[in-house]
């Protein structure tokens, strides 16, 4: 697995704590540990292969190093599938939108009980999306053509 690819789930936690409006420390913390390692070398896998300690590593502390490990040695994060479930498995796919973030997803969410793309479709096509604050026709247009690049 590459370092980009474990970055990457580590945005993916970051980003789902802040729709979830946890700690802000707790957030940074991900985002700090993603960006420490998407451009590091050498590949975390092999730093993990050969049992060196992660928490070396600017932003890497215990909890993380332990979470790189088991992305490295199993392909996947039980912690991640667990917020996941949580939060609704479609959070992420609004999150691949261009210009869609966490606050955003977080609005949506709690305005319009939206959990994934085809209900966020249906809320613009109702005209539903501009109940939300912040969500302005400037705002519908975009995410229309932004949602045709998804």
């Amino acid at each position: 697995m590459e370092n980009k690819e474990i970055a990457g789930v580590l945005d993916d936690i970051a980003n789902l704590l802040e729709i979830d409006d946890e700690s802000p420390f707790r957030i940074r913390a991900y985002r700090n540990a993603s960006d420490t390692i998407r451009f590091f070398d050498p590949p975390l896998a092999e730093m993990v292969e050969r049992g060196e300690d992660l928490t070396k590593l600017e932003g890497i502390g215990k909890a993380i190093a332990e979470k790189i490990v088991e992305i490295v040695q199993t392909g996947k994060l039980a912690f991640l599938q667990r917020l996941t479930e949580k939060s609704s498995p479609g959070l992420l796919d609004l999150l691949r939108i261009p210009g869609v973030g966490p606050k955003k997803v977080r609005l949506m969410r709690e305005h319009l009980s939206i959990l994934s793309i085809d209900e966020l479709r249906a809320a613009i096509e109702s005209g539903k999306i501009s109940e939300i604050p912040g969500f302005g026709a400037k705002s519908l247009e975009t995410l229309r053509r932004r949602l045709g690049e998804v």
